[in-house]
């Protein structure tokens, strides 16, 4: 199975009060749990951006706990300097990413980035673009962006959630290319 989510923000003390909890440990068990509960060690994590506002032991604890094969793309506070000591924790870490599927013999094409962008490679060709960042406040329903940030729903996003959502939108060309 194939989860994707953003902006977990562990450690963070302001998204901890705005998300209701009392502190960052409840918010950061919390999550942990709820990953856990449907990730598997054989499935793929996908978190694209903002993982944590903690030193590296206290981020390399919490990666440990997580089941699945993780993959990140980087966020606006994803630190470099910290992201190579947990690099050992991850199967990859970018900046962007196109993952290829298929399934039943149909392909698709997701652009994973932190950041939602207005268009993107092969958009008009049926590329789907999620993304984080925005915690739910840019709305995305117009096209084929979606944000799959935590707090859209305070849990994973699988593929099939995605293509639900994604199969009825239409791309809106805002460029030359048809």
């Amino acid at each position: 199975m194939i989860y994707f989510t953003a902006d977990l923000h562990f450690y963070h003390k302001f998204m901890a009060s705005h998300r209701g909890y009392d502190n960052v440990e409840e918010m950061n068990s919390d999550i942990i749990n709820r990953i856990n509960r449907r990730v598997t060690s054989d499935d793929e994590l996908y978190i694209l951006g903002d993982l944590s506002f903690s030193n590296v032991d206290n981020t390399a604890r919490i990666l440990s706990e997580l089941n699945g094969r993780k993959y990140l793309i980087k966020g606006n506070h994803d630190n470099d300097k910290k992201l190579i000591k947990l690099q050992t924790h991850f199967e990859w870490i970018k900046d962007y990413h196109l993952l290829k599927l298929s399934i039943e013999g149909i392909k698709y094409y997701l652009i994973m980035f932190h950041y939602p962008l207005m268009t993107w490679d092969r958009a008009h060709h049926g590329t789907w673009h999620i993304h984080g960042h925005s915690h739910g406040n840019l709305v995305s329903n117009e096209t084929t962006r979606m944000d799959i940030g935590w707090d859209i729903k305070n849990d994973l996003f699988t593929f099939d959630d995605i293509k639900n959502i994604m199969t009825n939108r239409k791309y809106i060309i805002i460029d030359h290319h048809t």
